[in-house]
């Protein structure tokens, strides 16, 4: 987290996305890079426009960039092949104790608020009654929880911190996803970390800057740079990266988890964050272009975003 000085300059990837962006008088028509976007009304223009950012700044993507699925089995199994872990600790609550049915026993637990049956195998149920919570082997891979990605969590567990921090690389195709994946997962068990991890698994999202994601804890800062440097090493990286991240490499990035306390920002990723408040901020100062970096500024910082280092949070 950092503070930040009304003496500080707007970061300068944020200007440079801005000088790129012409918005109509009206409000209601926009010039993203050279794609045009427009809406009938001026709340409707706000979610264009910063779905244009997110995508052609953020993602690095056309806006015409529309996959004709959201699943590919075959790229799913190649990253299957080359995940290390197969489980991941995971605390659940018991809410019905083990039953025999034609297949196995299991056990009725309650993980992350949804209820799912589970074998009994490997899970220690001496002393523990409903409404008891146990630590228990969970599966690791999520091939379908994020739509176009493919989803794991470390065998170490993953449990969500105050500060999350996003780990971005930036793959040109998805013929190097696998090379890519594995390498990153292979460190990030050996050296125990807690992450969460996901990784684009349909060809035509390539290339993206954000194709390969990992989210670990914000202390992690030296393990972004050794995945990096991993990951240069193996040539599988692809050069730009978002300018609302902090670029630590060649195709690398890092960013904090918004901590925006507003309810209109709540849930939104760190992209669609950050995209939402410069378009908001953009379309505000229309009608007075010399005020757009004050108005940029001031709408980041009242959000809880270093205007100078937009990876960033602001201290709170």
């Amino acid at each position: 987290m950092s503070d930040v000085t009304t003496q500080a300059r707007l970061a300068d990837g944020i200007r440079a996305v801005m000088e790129d962006i012409v918005i109509a008088a009206d409000g209601l028509t926009a010039r993203v890079g050279d794609q045009e976007v427009s809406a009938d009304y001026p709340r409707e223009m706000t979610r264009v426009l910063a779905e244009a950012i997110y995508n052609v700044y953020h993602a690095g993507q056309p806006l015409s960039a529309v996959p004709s699925r959201l699943r590919d089995r075959r790229i799913e199994e190649r990253l299957r092949a080359v995940t290390p872990q197969r489980t991941t600790s995971a605390q659940v609550r018991l809410v019905r104790l083990a039953e025999e049915d034609d297949r196995a026993k299991r056990v009725l637990v309650s993980y992350r608020g949804v209820r799912v049956w589970m074998p009994v195998d490997g899970v220690d149920l001496d002393g523990v009654g409903p409404g008891d919570v146990m630590t228990v082997p969970f599966p690791a891979l999520r091939p379908a929880v994020s739509p176009g990605y493919f989803l794991v969590e470390g065998a170490r567990g993953w449990t969500r911190v105050a500060q999350v921090m996003r780990l971005y690389f930036h793959l040109p195709a998805v013929d190097v996803a696998d090379v890519a994946w594995g390498a990153v997962l292979e460190h990030l068990e050996n050296v125990s970390a807690p992450y969460r991890a996901k990784i684009l698994t349909v060809g035509e999202f390539y290339p993206r800057r954000d194709a390969l994601v990992v989210y670990t804890e914000d202390t992690a800062s030296d393990l972004a740079y050794d995945l990096a440097e991993r990951l240069a090493a193996l040539d599988v990286l692809a050069d730009d990266t978002s300018p609302f991240a902090r670029r630590i490499g060649p195709g690398a990035a890092l960013a904090m988890e918004p901590r925006d306390q507003a309810s209109a920002y709540s849930g939104l990723s760190f992209g669609q964050h950050r995209a939402t408040l410069l378009a908001t901020a953009l379309l505000a100062a229309r009608e007075d272009p010399d005020d757009r970096e004050k108005e940029v500024f001031e709408t980041f910082a009242q959000h809880g975003v270093d205007p100078t280092a937009p990876a960033l949070n602001l201290s709170i």
